[in-house]
């Protein structure tokens, strides 16, 4: 399996992720961390479609965020996504739950 990529990576909500740039968020035991990459930039989206792949293999479930009209601004609305979408502005991954 291919080995981490080189993202610029920050611990700031998806919120404050300045306009034009996108990211995917990876949870873990202190929260998330954000991987960032300009979608106009066809280097940092192979990059992410690296991380996005790494990632499902190790069978996290990643969601599209979106905005949700009621709150301005903030982006509340989530979609189980199944292949990488480089015009995605939100990406959260979560862990595989065990069950028992």
């Amino acid at each position: 399996m291919e080995q981490a990529v080189s993202l610029q990576m920050t611990h700031v909500d998806f919120d404050e992720v300045p306009e034009g740039v996108s990211a995917i968020g990876v949870m873990g035991a202190e929260g998330d961390t954000k991987h960032l990459w300009n979608p106009k930039k066809p280097a940092e989206v192979e990059e992410a479609r690296k991380l996005y792949g790494i990632l499902t293999e190790k069978k996290y479930r990643a969601f599209r965020l979106r905005k949700d009209g009621r709150k301005k601004g903030k982006m509340t609305d989530f979609d189980l996504m199944t292949e990488f979408d480089p015009d995605a502005r939100g990406i959260l991954f979560v862990p595989a739950f065990a069950g028992g």
